[in-house]
Parts: structure tokens; sequence; C-alpha cells
């Protein structure tokens, strides 16, 4: 994850507060600090409070604000996440923890898409993001059900003509979307599966980088 996001001098009491309420879940226990790994270890902790930020589906303009993160280095430090939580998955797969592998899956495409759990089954609709994900749920349609009984007079007012039509279409079966549901766990296997066979294909390609990024980001579960 290096380069780490640094603390600045400004920024230590807040940083530090947040810490001592979490400091019960870190893994690893915190430095002593004058010891020389004390600067690094609490880097590492506002690096991860501002993917904790990510996945809270906080914009790229407010963590550039309250991070100094340019979207660049985001989109860098999104990708290594996402191949450490790979990681995480293909040890757990050898280990047999079958429940941690689906938490992790989870996760990545939190991570992939920016967004809180609760909007997870709407990202089976293709052309469903973030932004619109969230437009959906803030207007009471929160599962694919949901939108299968929208109005399509509603949905155009939250997602445009176009776009609702097509998401229309999806969950009626009018688009290869008869299989759509709110199943969330046979979505998650599709991704795992999917991105198992995407990594090892691309482990050694050396163009795996911010575009490939960008590419997964708007991989779509269906």
């Amino acid at each position: 994850m290096t380069p780490l996001l640094k603390i600045k001098a400004k920024e230590y009491e807040e940083i530090n507060g947040v810490f001592l309420k979490q400091e019960n879940l870190m893994l690893v226990k915190e430095p002593s600090m004058y010891d020389s790994e004390y600067d690094y270890y609490m880097n590492a902790f506002k690096t991860a409070l501002m993917l904790n930020s990510w996945i809270d589906e906080v914009s790229e303009e407010e963590l550039m604000q309250k991070y100094d993160v340019r979207p660049g280095e985001l989109h860098v430090k999104l990708e290594i996440a996402n191949w450490l939580l790979y990681s995480c998955q293909e040890i757990s797969r050898i280990a047999k923890f079958q429940g941690l592998i689906t938490e992790l899956t989870k996760l990545r495409i939190r991570v992939n898409y920016g967004v809180k759990e609760e909007l997870l089954i709407l990202l089976k609709l293709r052309n469903i993001g973030r932004v619109r994900a969230r437009k959906l749920y803030i207007n009471k349609i929160k599962t694919i059900s949901d939108v299968r009984s929208a109005d399509i007079g509603l949905l155009s007012r939250i997602l445009g003509l176009k776009i609702a039509q097509d998401v229309k279409d999806q969950v009626t079966g009018k688009k290869d979307g008869s299989d759509i549901d709110d199943n969330l766990d046979v979505s998650l296997k599709k991704f795992s599966n999917y991105t198992i066979r995407t990594f090892q294909s691309g482990f050694f390609n050396s163009r795996c980088s911010i575009r490939s990024l960008k590419d997964s980001q708007d991989l779509k579960i269906d």
C-alpha cells in the first residue's frame, strides 16, 4: 500500500482520537511513539481510514479535501487493496473458510464500487453504479423486486428515461435479465469466479495499471 498517506501536524490530534476509539480492533498492537515504526503505523492507519471512507460512499472530491489524496493516487491504492483482498480470498479458499470468502467478496465489490453493503443488490443491474444505486435506495427502491414493481415514471425521474427503460427491461427479462433477482449469494459467487479467472490470467501482465482498475470498477454483477 506504499507510499502511505502521511499524517500532517494539524491532523494528528483528530486521527489519534479516532485511533483511540478503534484501538481494540487493531490486529497489530500500536508501537511506542518512540519506536522507529510508530510513524509508519499511524500513516497506515490514516490510509485505512481513507479506504474506509471510500466504501462509506465519500466522494473523490471529499477524500481529496480530507485526506489530500488525488484521484490517481486513490485508484492506485484501490487497485492494491483489491489485490490484497483477492489474496486473502485465495488463502481462505485453501483453508476452506467459506464464510470468510463471502465476506471478503462483499468487501472487494465495495472497494471496486465505493459503496455501503446495503447497495450490493442494486449493483447487479447494468449501468447502475454507486451514484445511481444510492439514488434508487434513497427513493425506497432497495431490491431487484422493488425495481421490478416500480413505476417507469418514477424510475425515469431518478435515473433518466433511457437508463430507466434499460433497467426495467433487465428485471423483466427483456434484456437477458431473467435471472436477476434478490439472491446476493449467487451474485457473489459469480463475481468471485470471474475475478479468479481475471487475476490468474492477468497476474503477469505488466499493463495491469490504473486503467485496469477503472475497467474493473465498471464490472457489473449480472
